[in-house]
């Protein structure tokens, strides 16, 4: 399954995409942490999350979980 979303907020620079996920790194000033907790839920779920910056500000972000059958 692939879950996509954006914001309408400042952005980001492409080259911090990955550092946006580690706990403590914030834009401006807040602790930082939701984003890392979002990362390891996604990945204990054996899933990936990545951010892009969007075109005319703001992020997008793409959630890859994968779809398991249960018997």
């Amino acid at each position: 399954a692939v879950i996509k979303f954006r914001d309408n907020g400042e952005g980001f620079a492409a080259e911090s995409a990955e550092a946006l996920f580690r706990a403590g790194h914030s834009l401006k000033g807040s602790t930082g942490l939701g984003l890392s907790f979002c990362r390891d839920t996604v990945a204990r779920a054996n899933g990936t999350i990545k951010a892009s910056a969007a075109d005319g500000g703001g992020a997008e972000f793409i959630i890859h979980l994968p779809i398991v059958q249960i018997d």
